[in-house]
């Protein structure tokens, strides 16, 4: 009996045990797996929308300093500062705007090549620096449209990694005249990360379009750190979003999320450690083993009572989904919360921003008139140069039809229909418009002349309205009428002073003859019958008269330049050339001179004024030159819109301090004696280069020769 009993005991117990330990594993299992997977959808989703959100908020800090800085480039005294070089002022300018920007460190300003205006804070010594091979110029100038750069080394003080926000200025016209560049401050993009709140050991990084890493919160980019090897940073540079799990350099499994940052082809990386996303799940399942192993050494214990342990078990096993289900309710809970976080701060941070730039940049921006219009054409805001140029106060100006106000009448009193209006076809057409010369009415019903600039606005691509900024023109109308006056008057007296010119050498000729062929006359019948003091009297005065005639014609040809030139038309520089070198071809072989040359142009103008300006210059060479023989090179090259000539020797050279001189008529650098003429050769020289559109300079080191350029246009149509 005793034997049965142990026997049935141990098959008792080997069976509940049995029976209890098939469910609790076979659940145990499930959960663990079931669990596993949710966890990964939860971190990858979380992942997901942190380097969604961390990109969106790098684009819209990044837009923002782009909408402040369009800002700055529309000012209409900016614009003239650029154009005259006045580099204090454009200083000055930036200087205001650094003061208004929380987010830049460091601005500056350059011309369409990249040579630096300017800087703020200042830094002397970049001026003029050529930065046209930066990331930043050559990116801005592929399309002349706003560009943010690659992250690099910096040249100003203090020297640290950045990436430069590069904005293009135009002019009235719309064309191109400068960049303005922004460096953003250190922490920059630290602060948009940090914008985002990151669960436990999530790790978030921005690399720029060439992957280059740019931020790392676990420690300071002070270098290029190339990462493009990697898979995510492979992906996301091609503008690509996803999720992935890779291993790390050091084995551990990462789950990964990349997203683009939208515009400038930078990337947001978010990366979580596996076993760190899977640590509660591991507590889990070491609860539900510790409780399974107890489960089993009490199913072996309570063999006798399987009906009270199976219920035990189903309630058990109901309590454990119960909290696997509250776990998930919470899970789901904080992502729905962080989702409507995202959105509150989103709509409040473009809430902020608007108002920020309309109130405080918009509204007391330069000394020109500026309102806002909306898809009626009412004024949605208005500064106060505006209103007082206008003669309202602001209140009866915002919410009224600005057309019906104040723009109603063209300058010669007919309607101007609303429709024709160039401020209403920005906001109708989408196009920016720029009109140099129209009324706008004050209350008083006086008008007054306005040049004005009406720029469409978007709001999630879609047309708002239009902001027009204007400024009242009157001055700058007196003074052209001034200016058109007095170039009038200028032409007219250099006719007259020309047409003097002409005359008086022409009549001086006649009596010069006269004088020299007497005193020749003289000096033949009386030769040997005077003594030599007379003898040399009359040598001075054939000298002098020979002199006299050598200026005059001089002057003739001078005077000629501007008065008997002959139209333009096609001519070859190499035939030209060829004619000059033919008339100068003694002077060449007494000389010992060699002249070689380039291959020339065709250009537009006068064959005769050009062949005089490569006569005139390739013989001063050979006058200046030293006691070697002359050499001399003859060439020419394309820039832009004009062929660059230059005549190059081996001469004596010239000091810096003459350079401008020696282009004006009768200047003279060297005694006569030792180097004949009448200093008036380079003058005819600067008045043929002028008169067909060019200019002309020197450049030169005293012993080691000089080379004369000169410029004259390639495609444009020449002043005859």
């Amino acid at each position: 009996m005793k034997q049965w009993f142990l026997h049935e005991k141990l098959g008792v117990t080997l069976s509940g045990l049995f029976i209890t330990a098939i469910p609790i594993i076979g659940l145990t299992l499930f959960v663990y797996f079931q669990s596993a997977n949710y966890i990964e959808e939860i971190v990858i989703t979380e992942n997901q929308q942190s380097a969604l959100v961390i990109a969106d908020r790098i684009k819209e800090q990044i837009d923002g300093d782009v909408r402040l800085g369009n800002l700055l480039v529309i000012r209409r005294s900016l614009k003239t500062a650029i154009q005259s070089t006045d580099r204090k002022e454009i200083a000055r300018h930036l200087k205001d705007y650094m003061e208004h920007s929380v987010t830049i460190e460091h601005a500056f300003i350059t011309n369409t090549r990249g040579n630096l205006l300017a800087n703020y804070p200042n830094s002397s010594s970049l001026i003029n620096r050529d930065f046209s091979q930066r990331d930043w110029y050559k990116g801005i100038s592929q399309n002349w449209q706003p560009y943010v750069s690659e992250f690099y080394l910096r040249t100003s003080t203090p020297q640290r990694y950045v990436f430069s926000i590069s904005i293009p200025i135009r002019d009235d016209d719309d064309r191109v005249i400068g960049i303005l560049g922004l460096q953003p401050e250190e922490n920059y993009v630290k602060n948009a990360v940090s914008y985002i709140h990151s669960p436990y050991n999530q790790t978030a990084y921005v690399v720029d379009n060439n992957g280059n890493l740019i931020y790392h919160p676990k420690f300071t980019v002070d270098r290029i750190i190339d990462l493009s090897g990697s898979p995510a940073v492979q992906r996301v540079k091609k503008g690509q979003t996803g999720v992935e799990i890779v291993s790390s350099p050091d084995g551990q499994r990462m789950l990964t999320a990349y997203h683009p940052v939208e515009g400038n082809g930078w990337g947001v990386v978010v990366e979580r450690p596996e076993k760190e996303a899977y640590a509660p799940l591991r507590e889990i399942t070491f609860g539900l083993f510790a409780f399974a192993s107890l489960m089993l050494l009490t199913a072996v214990y309570f063999a006798y009572k399987r009906s009270e342990l199976i219920y035990s078990l189903q309630k058990l096993t109901e309590e454990l989904e119960t909290r696997v289900m509250e776990r998930t309710a919470e899970f789901n809970d904080a992502n729905i919360q962080l989702t409507l976080e995202i959105d509150e701060r989103k709509q409040a941070q473009e809430k902020i921003e608007r108002l920020r730039i309309e109130k405080e940049l918009l509204l007391t921006s330069a000394g020109e008139g500026i309102f806002g219009l909306d898809l009626d054409g009412n004024h949605t805001f208005v500064n106060p140069v505006a209103a007082e140029m206008l003669g309202y106060p602001i209140e009866e100006l915002l919410h009224k039809h600005s057309h019906t106000m104040c723009h109603h009448t063209r300058a010669n009193g007919s309607l101007y229909p609303e429709n024709e209006c160039p401020i209403y076809k920005a906001f109708k057409d989408a196009t920016v418009q720029h009109v140099r010369d129209e009324v706008f009415w004050r209350k008083d019903h006086s008008s007054f002349p306005v040049a004005y600039t009406s720029t469409p606005i978007k709001e999630d691509g879609k047309l708002v309205g239009a902001v027009v900024t204007f400024r009242d023109i009157t001055e700058r109308k007196r003074a052209e009428e001034r200016l058109a006056y007095a170039m009038a008057d200028l032409a007219r007296s250099n006719a007259e002073l020309e047409q003097f010119a002409y005359i008086a050498s022409h009549d001086l000729q006649e009596p010069l003859r006269m004088v020299a062929s007497f005193v020749q006359l003289l000096g033949k019948r009386y030769k040997g019958k005077l003594d030599g003091d007379a003898n040399d009297f009359i040598n001075y005065a054939v000298d002098g008269a020979n002199r006299m005639q050598i200026l005059i014609n001089d002057l003739l040809a001078y005077s000629r330049v501007g008065r008997r030139g002959k139209e333009f038309k096609g001519v070859s520089c190499e035939i030209v050339l060829n004619q000059a070198l033919s008339n100068l071809q003694n002077l060449i072989e007494q000389s010992g001179a060699v002249v070689t040359r380039s291959q020339l142009p065709g250009v537009k103008g006068d064959d005769i004024q050009l062949t005089q300006l490569f006569q005139n210059l390739i013989g001063n060479a050979i006058k200046f030159s030293r006691d070697r023989a002359p050499r001399i090179h003859v060439a020419a090259e394309q820039r832009g819109d004009d062929w660059v000539f230059f005549v190059r020797d081996n001469g004596i050279g010239i000091e810096p301090e003459y350079f401008e001189r020696i282009f004006s008529i009768f200047q003279r650098l060297h005694d006569r004696e030792k180097y004949p003429g009448t200093g008036i050769g380079l003058a005819i020289c600067k008045k043929v280069v002028e008169r067909h559109g060019g200019k002309i300079w020197v450049e030169s080191e005293p012993g080691s020769g000089s080379t004369f350029y000169f410029t004259i246009p390639a495609q444009r149509e020449l002043k005859t």
